[in-house]
């Protein structure tokens, strides 16, 4: 008999074991939030948040959640099989209504600045090569910062 008891104590547990994961998979998907100012992976257009009306460089992944401080929203992306240049010619060509405040050019070894104006706001673009394990696919890190236009040094 204590063979059969075993059996049914284990039995028991794999039931309950199973029962408290589907609650724990229901409770974190009931949970989950929405992100609405980042784009879907195919699109290339900022749906709502701070970033409206920016173009998304395409491919692109978030690094991070969209943060604020002192009046500037800033969040962090990479993309792949690109480079840093190609990520501000990128910016420079699809910014429509933006004026240059700081043309693109290097600001380091494989990493590069640029930032456009439009009324009241600044968005500075900068880019550099990732890390990463493989030279056959380069990994480019880039930041949007959108704010107050800065003034000028």
């Amino acid at each position: 008999m204590p063979g059969f008891r075993n059996k049914i104590f284990s039995k028991g547990l794999t039931a309950v074991v199973v029962l408290l994961g589907a609650l724990l998979v229901g409770a974190c998907a009931s949970g989950a939030t929405t992100k609405p100012a980042q784009p879907a992976p195919g699109d290339t257009v900022f749906r709502g948040g701070n970033f409206d009306q920016l173009p998304r460089y395409p491919r692109s992944q978030d690094l991070n959640q969209d943060t604020a401080k002192n009046g500037v929203v800033a969040q962090t992306f990479s993309v792949a099989n690109t480079t840093p240049q190609q990520v501000l010619q990128f910016y420079g060509d699809h910014l429509a209504g933006w004026q240059v405040a700081e043309a693109a050019r290097s600001i380091g070894s494989n990493a590069y600045r640029g930032a456009w104006v439009k009324g009241d706001r600044e968005l500075l673009v900068s880019a550099s090569g990732a890390p990463t394990l493989s030279q056959q696919q380069p990994v480019v890190q880039y930041s949007l910062e959108l704010g107050p236009v800065r003034p000028v040094p």
